[in-house]
Parts: C-alpha cells; sequence; structure tokens
C-alpha cells in the first residue's frame, strides 16, 4: 500500500482548501477502488481552521487527519523557523517520525519547505495556486537575492509541481525557467453540488429586492484589493445608483475595510457577511459577480459564477483573461482603472441580460479525467 502525507498549513475558507475538500472527497467516494491502495495522511499544522470538522468527516479507513497546534503563537514561530533549510529539516523530524513513499505540499509557500527538506519522502510535489510574479508573498521572494536563492535550492528538491493553470505555469518558468517535471491540473469542483445548493434559499442574502446586486468572493486580504472595490462603489453611490453589495469571506483586514466603508458613505450599501458555508445561494440572487483580485492562479469563485450562469466583472489580468476567453460571459476591466471598471460595470447593467456559452464548461473541463490525475499524484505515480 503507498503511504502518501499531504501537509497544508490550516484549514481555512478559502479556494485552496475547498479544491483540497473537493478532491479528497471525490477520491474517497465509496466506488472509487484506486483509494484501497492507498493509505493517505493529511497533517495540518493549525488547528482552528473552519473546514476542520469538513475533512475530519471523510470516511474511510485509509484517511486520517492530525495537527500539530492549536496555538496561534506557535504556528506563527513555526512558520519563522522553516524559512531557514536547517529548521525545516529539525521541524519536519518532529512533524513526521515516519517514511512515507509520498510527500505532497497542497499550496507552495514558505510551508513546502518541510516537505522539502525532509528525509521522509521517497517522492515529491508541491502546488501552486498562486502566480508568482503578481502574489505579493511571491514577489517579496523574487525581489530579494538572498531569499530568491534559498528558493530556488529548495524548489529543485521536488519531483514534481503541480499548477492550477496554465497562467500559474507560464509565470512560474518565466521567472525560474522549465521544471525538469510539471503538469497543469485545474481544480476538482462538484458541479452537481454547486448547482444543487444554489438551489437553497437562505434569509438575509441581500436586503433589497428591487436594488442590483453584487457579489464579491474572497478573504479579507490585501491580494484581493478590497480598497480598489470600494473606490468603484463610492463611484456608483455617487451616481445614485440602487446597489447592494455582498461581501463573502473573512480576513486579518476586516476592521480596516469596515472603516472604508464608514468613510465612504457606503453603510447599507456594502455588508461584510464574513465566511459563509453555501455562498451558492449568494449567486443565485446576485446580478453579478466581481472581483477585483490583484493576483489569482485559478479563480474558482468566478468559475461558480460561470456554472451558475452569472455575469461576471474582473480585471484583466492573465488568469481571468484566460476564462474570459473560454466563456465570454461578462467584461474585463483595465487594472487598476476606477473608471474603466465603472464603464464596464454600466455596459453589464445596461444589459437585460449577458450572453454566456452555455456548453463551454463542460465542453472545456472533463472533470472524470481530473479525478483520475489527482489519483496519480496522490498515489506517486509521478
Amino acid at each position: 500500500m503507498t503511504k502518501t502525507l499531504i501537509l497544508v498549513p490550516f484549514l481555512g475558507g478559502g479556494g485552496t482548501e475547498y479544491a483540497l475538500l473537493n478532491i479528497l472527497n471525490d477520491y474517497f467516494r465509496e466506488n472509487n477502488h484506486s483509494n484501497e491502495r492507498v493509505s493517505l495522511h493529511l497533517f495540518v499544522i493549525f488547528r482552528g481552521g473552519i473546514l476542520d470538522s469538513k475533512f475530519e468527516s471523510i470516511n474511510s479507513d485509509n484517511f486520517h487527519v492530525s495537527y500539530f497546534t492549536k496555538n496561534v503563537y506557535l504556528y506563527k514561530l513555526i512558520g519563522l523557523i522553516i524559512r531557514y533549510k536547517t529548521g525545516a529539516q529539525l521541524l519536519s523530524k518532529l512533524f513526521f517520525r515516519k517514511a512515507y513513499d509520498v510527500g505532497i505540499c497542497f499550496q507552495e509557500s514558505k510551508w513546502s519547505a518541510l516537505i522539502a527538506y525532509s528525509d521522509y519522502f521517497n517522492k515529491k510535489a508541491t502546488w501552486f495556486h498562486s502566480v508568482v510574479n503578481t502574489n505579493p508573498g511571491f514577489v517579496k521572494v523574487l525581489t530579494n537575492k538572498n531569499r530568491l536563492y534559498r528558493y530556488k535550492k529548495k524548489i529543485n528538491q521536488f519531483n514534481k509541481l503541480v499548477f492550477v493553470s496554465m497562467t500559474a505555469k507560464e509565470a512560474f518558468e518565466l521567472e525560474f525557467g522549465a521544471f525538469k517535471d510539471s503538469t497543469v491540473i485545474y481544480n476538482l469542483l462538484n458541479v452537481n453540488e454547486i448547482q444543487s445548493k444554489a438551489l437553497l434559499k437562505l434569509e438575509n442574502c441581500f436586503n433589497s429586492n428591487d436594488s442590483y446586486k453584487i457579489l464579491m468572493v474572497g478573504n479579507l486580504l490585501e491580494v484581493k484589493n478590497y480598497p480598489f472595490a470600494l473606490d468603484v462603489f463610492q463611484m456608483l453611490n455617487e451616481r445614485k445608483l440602487n446597489f447592494e453589495v455582498a461581501i463573502l469571506g473573512d480576513g486579518i483586514l476586516r476592521n480596516k475595510i469596515e472603516l472604508v466603508i464608514k468613510e465612504k458613505n457606503l453603510l447599507g450599501k456594502v455588508f461584510l457577511k464574513g465566511f459563509v458555508m453555501n455562498p451558492y445561494s449568494y449567486y443565485s440572487e446576485a446580478d453579478l459577480y466581481f472581483s477585483c483580485s490583484l493576483s489569482e492562479a485559478r479563480p474558482t469563485a468566478c468559475i461558480d459564477a460561470i456554472m451558475l450562469k452569472k455575469p461576471y466583472l474582473i480585471p484583466d489580468i492573465p488568469a481571468f483573461k484566460e476564462i474570459h476567453e473560454l466563456y465570454a460571459g461578462g467584461n474585463l476591466y483595465s487594472e487598476g482603472s476606477v473608471e474603466s471598471c465603472v464603464e464596464n460595470f454600466f455596459k453589464i447593467y445596461s444589459l437585460t441580460k449577458v450572453d454566456m456559452k452555455e456548453s463551454a464548461l463542460q465542453n472545456s473541463i472533463n472533470w472524470e479525467e481530473i479525478g483520475v490525475e489527482y489519483q496519480h499524484i496522490i498515489s506517486g505515480c509521478f
């Protein structure tokens, strides 16, 4: 039996964690006999994530979850120690304690050093859910010679790199050149579950029936660029537009964003809903999905909107352009330009219906084939 360990820092409510949940639920479904040949250990550094219970409920004798700490200060300290090879080596001995056939870091970041510099794994893979030349965390590495040198040494310890989009792969190769073994595997989505959950009606998704309803989805982090969105909403408000915004997600910038909402007289217009277990009910009621993210590799929230046939307004960064070329279900605007964003908003707003390529999503993505690709990685077939 193949012994595989998947490492994640914590099980928050972001797109990466949901992608992993979909992968494992698919992998350990009853009629998938390939999982009988793999013993899978999900190792989580920090316990206290929103999705902990979801992963713990995966029912299989060949799967278990373990956590290292519930102490947030210890978690932060570990994050500092693993920046250096010797620190990562010492902590990997403390964390893992036995040999595995396969070690996977599901979200490429500083935490992948625990896999890279460990002697406990015969094969090693790491997953890129970010675009290295636009994600703020990676940009700090690229612009610092010492950190860049250490990063190159670390990444060369892996046997396999997996990217969630061509955009992410091409950005990596632009900065580091072609890797010895890399591939693109799209995030696995449960299409039927998304569509069925969208039919469930929740109270107070939006407060007004006659307002134009705008939906944003993403944690309240710098990379999501919410201050830009609030500039856009301020301009819409000055034009006396009857609109309402629901922002799904939470994060360290919540207090700052709440303050800006008040300063820009957007109280009663923009609502921070926090983490929501079923965001799809919001999609079903929304008139528009809107994003102003600075960096995306595979924007799952936008794909959700497409599956639910909702128009989108998105910046013209590579990952969104990649999706727009396939689905053409909304408008692109010039990144960083409030004027361009507002102009393209009104182009959608003035239409009674945005025509979408009805079959583009299903025709361009073979979900069953993607599931098989994940099975190959988990079982060490690389």
